[in-house]
């Protein structure tokens, strides 16, 4: 499996760089963008549920979290209602189904959720929330609104007039975070709003309605959302061999209808095993089994944090790393497992770099870059951005060295990349020739 590589060099002050990668939509609390794609009505939002999302106008998606949470108007008060009330393009009560970026009014979604759909959660308890990324963008952040319909009021499509801010906590690749709901009454039922806000001058966000059930609610537990896959000691401890360089490791998601006795193959993984990732392969094909986009996760290969209610790969620790499975995601007519072999490799690749790319001085150079400017480089692997630390320059001639240094003393302990993975090479020993190169062999 290959993956789309990008690089980026973000100078702030110099340079501005713009990525349209976030792509995505909430699972749990269980939304009715959820219900559509999972009862087969993809074609009623365009078959593209992971685009029900607007652009905030006139660079007001460059607004941080904090300055979101201590936003002021005369008009609407203050904080993130105030804010999404001035400058969110949809004002009436197709706040839930309307999608500038997915043409334009989906009915489907202003339509509440069957009655045994809908999640039951506590007043004042915490709830669980998670969604599912097809691409992930950072910086970006989630916020959490409820309506209080008084008793008898429940209507199924809010406008901003009818919420309540709840919480705002930083996003990240997880989509897992964890909320307390207010002290409310009213009506038994009730409309949670996710609105998940990329960071930017595009100011894309990607909105989520989920019809919530107030009567005999309870604390979502993470254990409810993600369930151990496999009863093995650890995630790799089932495999036929331990591979050596030469071989490959296969890793199979499987389903099987419950009593057909046929398993279906849902997505294989394969990291072909080299002398430079023999020590390190387990990270290396859990973070590509981590990182893939390609579909909403539903598997996580890590360690179950109970307290952010996700799965966090334990490099330290290769034993406290299990397969989950994603309840949010998962058909409960299937049964899931997975396969976990070492073969021969048929097609062995030798060890090589791979330029992706321009020059680094094409970014960095004194006519680009100023004293006091921050560079940061970031990596793109089928979407998922990954950041190094900003870099401040103290003298613009030595910023393509500072970089390239900082390049090849890091690790990108998230991708499917191990360490030192780029190399910056001289050309004839001309600094102005340096080039990122990719080691192939890896991936």
């Amino acid at each position: 499996m290959s993956y789309p590589l990008k690089f980026f060099i973000l100078i702030c002050g110099s340079l501005t760089t713009h990525s349209l990668f976030a792509h995505g939509y909430q699972t749990a609390p269980y939304s009715r963008i959820a219900y559509t794609v999972d009862s087969g009505q993809k074609a009623q939002v365009n078959y593209n549920q992971n685009q029900i999302s607007n652009n905030l106008p006139n660079n007001w998606g460059t607004k941080t979290l904090n300055e979101i949470i201590n936003y002021s108007s005369e008009a609407n008060g203050t904080g993130p209602l105030a804010f999404y009330k001035d400058y969110y393009p949809v004002k009436n009560d197709q706040l839930c189904a309307y999608a500038a970026n997915n043409q334009g009014y989906l009915p489907i979604l202003n339509q509440s959720l069957p009655d045994d759909k809908m999640t039951k959660i506590s007043a004042g308890d915490a709830v669980q929330f998670k969604w599912g990324y097809t691409a992930w963008h950072t910086p970006s952040n989630n916020f959490v609104f409820t309506t209080e319909y008084p008793a008898g009021k429940y209507k199924p499509n809010p406008s901003l007039n009818d919420l309540h801010f709840v919480c705002a906590v930083p996003a990240d690749a997880s989509g897992a975070w964890q909320c307390k709901m207010p002290n409310f009454s009213g009506d038994a039922k009730q409309v949670i709003v996710t609105i998940w806000q990329r960071v930017d001058a595009a100011g894309e966000n990607f909105i989520s309605c989920a019809d919530v059930h107030l009567e005999n609610g309870t604390v979502v537990p993470p254990e409810s959302i993600w369930s151990l896959l496999g009863n093995r000691i650890y995630w790799t401890a089932g495999i036929n061999e331990p591979p050596k360089a030469g071989d490959m490791v296969n890793f199979t998601l499987e389903s099987e209808k419950k009593g057909s006795g046929q398993k279906i193959s849902l997505a294989t993984y394969s990291l072909p095993i080299t002398s430079t990732n023999l020590s390190t392969w387990e990270s290396i094909l859990a973070a590509k089994i981590n990182n893939d986009s390609t579909h909403p996760k539903l598997i996580a290969v890590g360690e179950l944090n109970t307290a952010q209610g996700n799965v966090v790969y334990k490099t330290s620790e290769a034993s406290a790393n299990y397969v989950y499975l994603n309840n949010t995601l998962a058909d409960p007519q299937l049964n899931y497992s997975y396969n976990l072999i070492t073969v021969k490799d048929p097609n062995p690749i030798t060890v090589g770099w791979q330029q992706i790319g321009e020059p680094l001085k094409t970014w960095v150079n004194p006519r680009n870059v100023k004293a006091n400017d921050k560079l940061r480089f970031a990596l793109q692997v089928a979407g998922v951005e990954q950041n190094l630390d900003p870099l401040t320059v103290s003298n613009p001639e030595n910023a393509e060295k500072l970089v390239a240094d900082q390049v090849n003393n890091s690790c990108y302990a998230r991708s499917i990349l191990s360490c030192h993975i780029f190399k910056l090479l001289p050309s004839n020993l001309v600094r102005s020739k340096n080039q990122f190169v990719l080691n192939s062999k890896v991936i």
